[in-house]
């Protein structure tokens, strides 16, 4: 009897056919659960309907008492932002002018709050290749 050859398959291959069943499989699974069913959802028990006389037995409206401490207090949703200008920032990326603000007397009074003369803050704009420069003013100027 003549026996009959399988044929092989590289590990490659085995890799990807087993990955390409595995994301079938999930995409399979999430069509399922995103896909709303046909039957109706299931109800609880039947409350009965009420009759008259117990319509008569009811509370009075609420509606005209007066508000419950708690719905003045709830906190006013905040005001949307607009959406961050990608464009604008690409634009000035690379600005090399920054007009200064003088005077700006709130910023810089000395109230004794941080030691007595204000601290001065300064943003140097660089890339990450010019490690060396923002070493340089670190060790000079910048560390006093």
């Amino acid at each position: 009897m003549r026996r009959r050859r399988r044929p092989r398959l590289c590990p490659d291959a085995w890799l990807t056919l087993l990955l390409s069943a595995a994301l079938g499989l999930l995409l399979y699974a999430q069509r399922d659960v995103a896909s709303p069913t046909t039957r109706p959802p299931a109800r609880g028990p039947q409350l009965p309907r009420p009759t008259p006389s117990l319509r008569a037995r009811e509370l009075p409206n609420t509606a005209r008492a007066a508000p419950l401490a708690y719905e003045g207090d709830t906190p006013v949703p905040p005001t949307p932002t607009d959406p961050f200008d990608f464009g604008g920032y690409l634009r000035a990326k690379d600005q090399r002018r920054f007009p200064l603000l003088i005077n700006q007397r709130r910023k810089c009074r000395s109230d004794g709050a941080s030691g007595g003369s204000p601290d001065l803050l300064i943003a140097v704009k660089s890339v990450a290749a010019d490690f060396e420069r923002r070493e340089a003013v670190r060790q000079t100027w910048g560390a006093e």
